[in-house]
């Protein structure tokens, strides 16, 4: 994983190799990404996403539900 960060690191940029190392079955990187989400709501949706990708189907309608709820 390390061969595709050059530069500095944005929020995207974490995003996507979250799901990169999820796609490659990266436990190691999946969990530094995962670390390295924050709160904001793309980080969170994409967090969702993984949950339901997952079948993790509760995890991923309490962070779509608390999103809502946040912003109405």
């Amino acid at each position: 994983m390390g061969s595709l960060q050059l530069g500095p690191t944005c929020s995207l940029q974490v995003r996507i190799l979250f799901h990169v190392a999820h796609k490659k079955k990266d436990e190691k990187a999946l969990m530094e990404y995962h670390e390295k989400l924050g709160e904001t709501v793309e980080d969170q949706l994409s967090l969702a996403s993984f949950h339901y990708l997952q079948a993790s189907y509760q995890e991923a309608t309490d962070i779509y539900k608390t999103l809502l709820l946040e912003h109405r």
